[in-house]
């Protein structure tokens, strides 16, 4: 009885030793892959203003001149524009569709009106004039990036 609990104990480590953990490129400050939230998580606070936040999302759209901002796809409204702290480091440009982790300051702010009615008019979605709008900015100062060898 003892041996054959010990071998199946050794088959459970065997197996959870073997499934392959996601690696990252890394850019800007070295950050670590654990404690990222959803970006829903973050973006549902009623009370945030600034905050110094680690996020993981999918990359939508990225500066296709130098890699200097990306766009994170937020479900929950409005996406997060990223910038690098002092622009110190960049992205790849080819990153549009990559799981990010991002680590920063993210500001939720009043958004506009006629910046909201153009990122309304631009996501397909009717612009109501009576409501109130927010934008969420990201300074980061570390992103881990999915790997792949195009990077």
């Amino acid at each position: 009885m003892k041996y054959s609990l010990l071998l199946i104990g050794l088959i459970f480590i065997g197996i959870f030793s073997c499934t392959p953990s996601k690696e990252y490129d890394s850019f800007g400050t070295k950050i670590e892959p654990k404690d990222a939230k959803e970006i829903k998580l973050i973006t549902q606070q009623a009370d945030l203003e600034t905050s110094s936040v680690k996020l993981a999302a999918i990359v939508e759209e990225v500066d296709q001149e130098e890699g200097s901002w990306m766009i994170l796809k937020n479900d929950e409204g409005f996406p997060i524009r990223v910038t690098f702290k002092d622009y110190e480091f960049f992205v790849p440009k080819n990153i549009a569709g990559k799981e990010v982790i991002v680590q920063g300051e993210l500001k939720k702010s009043e958004m506009d009106p006629l910046m909201a009615q153009l990122y309304a008019d631009g996501a397909g979605v009717i612009y109501d004039a009576s409501k109130s709008y927010v934008e969420y900015s990201m300074i980061a100062e570390g992103v881990l990036v999915e790997k792949s060898e195009e990077i």
